[in-house]
């Protein structure tokens, strides 16, 4: 584990854990669900996904 510039902990890091801490609290929303990849266009042209 690196350290930042100033010899501190990383600010994305803190981010992170005080992030996971408010989650096992249950006082931070869930993550949003990951959207559903597109097909490459000619997949979509293929199967006339109007996409």
């Amino acid at each position: 584990m690196s350290l930042g510039e100033d010899g501190g902990i990383p600010q994305p890091m803190v981010d992170q854990a005080l992030e996971e801490e408010a989650r096992a609290r249950g006082e931070f929303p869930p993550p949003p669900e990951p959207e559903a990849p597109v097909p490459p266009l000619r997949e979509r042209l293929l199967l006339k996904d109007p996409r």
